[in-house]
């Protein structure tokens, strides 16, 4: 399939259970870009005059990590629309994380909207991509998603649009 949807909005089990942060993760591609949309449950306070939300949230990011090719996205979790910059990192040999690009393919307005090309994430020829996401404040890791293994997503193969355009 070339879309899917991951509901975390309850976490726990039938005696206990939390809201989250992060409630739903869409995911869906065509040939050459993954695109990711993130419904969260983010409050945010009224400006000071009192009909505006402020949604910007300070020092606060969601963190895409592809777990088997050592790559985080990094999206601040700030209000604009479009063109919002999010940055592509690589894990070094001595664990932290190297800049490798910067893309403006991320919107956030309520919910935040993702569009990765495959090139930039090392991906495509139908692998399986795991990932995990979280939320971060100031670096410290507040929300994962899913809380326990990893979301699976096979990306298109080369006979991709063929498959789907077939009579």
């Amino acid at each position: 399939t070339n879309a899917g949807l991951i509901d975390a909005s309850r976490r726990g089990g039938t005696m206990h259970q939390s809201e989250t942060i992060i409630r739903q993760i869409y995911f869906g591609f065509d040939a050459e870009t993954l695109y990711l949309r993130f419904d969260l449950a983010l409050f945010f306070e009224k400006d000071p005059v009192g009909n505006q939300e402020n949604g910007d949230k300070e020092n606060l990011s969601l963190n895409l990590f592809f777990l088997e090719k050592g790559l985080k996205i990094s999206v601040p979790l700030v209000r604009k629309k479009e063109n919002l910059e999010y940055v592509i990192f690589e894990k070094a040999k001595d664990e932290t994380w190297v800049e490798l690009t910067r893309d403006n393919g991320a919107g956030y307005d309520k919910i935040l909207e993702l569009a990765v090309k495959f090139k930039e994430i090392k991906g495509g020829g139908g692998e399986v991509l795991k990932l995990t996401a979280t939320v971060e404040i100031s670096g410290a890791v507040i929300e994962r998603c899913p809380e326990f293994g990893a979301i699976q997503i096979t990306l298109p193969g080369a006979d991709y649009e063929s498959q789907l355009w077939s009579v």
